[in-house]
């Protein structure tokens, strides 16, 4: 059906945000779909990673990143998602800040990345056990990024993958059978890593096994949304000059 419209007509629609994510992420996208249907719009543009690694990780960040952002602009959004836990710690949170306000100025919208937001997800939360699909080296530097930020790290597992598909493929089941027989004594919370690891479905089987609290990168990004866009204006109107089909 056609709809008329003319100068004056508004029409009101729900704000966008932007995702910024690695190539080859087949989860973080449908985590924020399920959780944010309804209130955000969720547009997504993609950086080459060729392996999760941390010349691979530094690779994407100097090439990518920039050129990702400029793909979202068109999109408007009131706030963009940089989704990915590895790049983000890489070199801490000052680097971290430093690369969302330049992807911000590009992108025209404050950039919101995973260590700041699972820093404030963690640092009220006694000491953690981290659990990573990564290679040792990059968890290594997600634990020093968190230590630095306030968060006690206990215990790291790292399941030593460095091909982001593989961790993508990674089932629920199989994620809480690992973090399960991770060795928690000393622990109050367990923080899973990687926003391309389906953790935060398995959030309830995770409370279960672990009896401790829980956080994923994809709930700590969900979380920081949720909050920025309830401090901001909720719905979004635009004057509309044209029709509308």
């Amino acid at each position: 059906m056609m709809i008329k419209s003319d100068s004056r007509t508004k029409v009101t629609m729900l704000p966008s945000i932007g995702l910024l994510i690695p190539v080859g992420n087949t989860v973080m996208e449908g985590d924020f779909h399920r959780e944010l249907d309804g209130t955000l719009r969720v547009h997504t543009s993609r950086m080459m990673l060729e392996e999760v690694t941390v010349s691979g990780e530094q690779r994407m960040l100097d090439d990518e990143a920039e050129p990702a952002a400029h793909r979202l602009r068109k999109t408007r959004p009131v706030l963009v998602a940089f989704g990915c836990t590895s790049a983000s710690s890489l070199h801490g949170e000052a680097y971290d800040e430093a690369l969302r306000r330049r992807l911000g100025n590009i992108v025209g919208a404050p950039v919101v990345g995973v260590l700041s937001s699972a820093i404030a997800m963690l640092v009220d939360k006694g000491p953690i056990g981290l659990f990573t699909p990564y290679v040792t080296e990059l968890s290594d530097r997600i634990a020093a990024s968190l230590r630095a930020g306030g968060v006690e790290v206990k215990k790291v597992c790292s399941l030593g993958i460095s091909d982001i598909s593989t961790i993508g493929a990674i089932a629920p089941e199989e994620i809480v059978e690992h973090v399960g027989s991770m060795d928690l004594s000393g622990t109050e919370t367990v923080f899973c890593s990687c926003t391309n690891l389906r953790a935060y479905e398995a959030y309830s089987e995770l409370l279960a096994v672990t009896r401790r609290n829980i956080v994923t990168s994809n709930q700590a990004m969900v979380d920081t949304v949720r909050v920025f866009c309830a401090s901001d204006t909720v719905v979004a109107t635009y004057e509309n000059d044209s029709g509308l089909t």
